[in-house]
């Protein structure tokens, strides 16, 4: 997860509105994450390949309660809970999949990093993200998902 990044919302059929939220790098982490080494390597054009970041959001910024309850069950498809842990103080955060865009390597390298995500909380996130975009079963916890 990245300290602040610059979202883009839609506002009336425009792209001018700018958010800034923390961020999670949702594709090609290991890209991210070994970027400076493989360009010592010798690769090159590795700025080039856009990696996709999705907002956090705080369970408070989100105007329905139920919304937010069902949403920390893994039953809403836009959001993925993450709990109230280091670095995301006492509060219960999510990652907003319909805000997710793609983003500069570049970019995000000069962001501060605050935190990573283990294999396995990388695999529940990837699991949201199918679920997302497949609109499987979403009574069905993303802890009982197989993956």
């Amino acid at each position: 997860m990245v300290e602040s990044y610059d979202f883009f919302r839609p506002k009336a059929g425009t792209y001018t509105d700018v958010v800034q939220a923390p961020a999670v790098v949702l594709s090609h982490s290991c890209d991210f994450t070994k970027y400076r080494m493989d360009e010592e390597r010798g690769f090159s054009g590795l700025d080039m390949v856009p990696l996709i970041v999705a907002p956090v959001v705080r369970a408070s910024q989100i105007p329905d309660a139920g919304t937010v309850g069902h949403a920390r069950r893994d039953r809403v498809a836009r959001y993925f809970h993450l709990p109230p842990e280091e670095p995301l103080e006492s509060e219960d955060h999510f990652v907003d999949f319909w805000f997710m865009q793609p983003a500069a390597v570049d970019e995000l390298l000069s962001i501060r990093r605050v935190a990573s995500m283990t294999d396995e909380w990388q695999q529940r996130l990837h699991i949201g993200l199918d679920r997302f975009f497949s609109w499987t079963d979403r009574r069905q916890p993303l802890a009982d998902a197989a993956p």
